[in-house]
């Protein structure tokens, strides 16, 4: 089994719920490890990513209000997500690093405010009406260089929800997004052992990812959004070096 299948897993699995593009990380890695079909592969190894908060996050998906917050959050996503998409094509590159650096210098002054503040924030209010308003922001998603963890991490950050509810929350908001991409790609390529071997590994890297993730959120607090920030701002620059070479 190729090791190059392998480390898209890997890949996909770490960079999902970090402030970057991992359809765009793996299209990349994807075009220069010569595997055709690369933007319906990218969808079917960025389902994993949906899948593992199905899993890891098994029982919340059965309360009624989670049920009510989800339903809320896909009709907040598809009024936003499907003119951010149309948009997105059209301006496909335009501003992508300055967007990444912008959400991510946000996470910043966001998590030192919530140092400064000594405050550990509230539980998210699972409702539809809280669902509409999160899914808005995470249709901006759709948008090249907005990051769907970073962009409904900030959201939650911004209503005064604690860290450790806001990264679980999004967590939870995933499948919303994404399992229509795993849908769409499944019907443009054939699954191979190879295209299922990335796939497992995605899921698997995924699941611990949420771990590792909703205990750092659980211990450092504001520490995690500064860090996270830092990353997205990071990114911002590397791709803004690239457009000027």
């Amino acid at each position: 089994m190729p090791l190059d299948w392998l480390i898209l897993g890997v890949v996909q699995g770490i960079a999902e719920w970090l402030p970057i593009s991992s359809k765009s990380l793996l299209l990349l890695l994807e075009v220069r490890m010569g595997i055709g079909e690369a933007y319906a592969l990218a969808l079917v190894i960025n389902g994993a990513s949906s899948v593992a908060p199905l899993i890891y996050f098994n029982r919340a998906y059965l309360q009624p209000a989670t049920l009510r917050f989800l339903a809320g959050s896909a009709v907040g996503t598809a009024l936003v997500g499907l003119p951010m998409y149309v948009l997105g094509s059209a301006i496909s590159g335009i501003g992508e690093p300055q967007l990444h650096m912008l959400v991510g210098m946000l996470l910043i002054v966001v998590g030192m405010a919530l140092y400064q503040s000594k405050v550990g924030g509230k539980a998210p209010r699972m409702d539809i009406r809280e669902g509409l308003l999160a899914g808005a922001f995470q249709g901006l998603a759709a948008l090249p260089g907005v990051s769907r963890s970073g962009i409904t991490v900030l959201y939650f950050l911004l209503r005064g929800y604690a860290m450790v509810n806001a990264v679980r929350t999004s967590f939870l908001m995933s499948p919303v997004a994404n399992l229509g991409g795993l849908a769409i790609g499944l019907t443009s390529i054939t699954p191979t052992w190879d295209v299922v071997a990335a796939f497992l590994t995605a899921l698997l890297v995924s699941i611990a990812t949420i771990g590792l993730l909703s205990n750092a959120a659980k211990k450092y607090g504001w520490i995690l959004s500064v860090i996270i920030g830092a990353l997205s701002v990071l990114v911002g620059v590397v791709l803004l070096y690239d457009e000027g070479q």
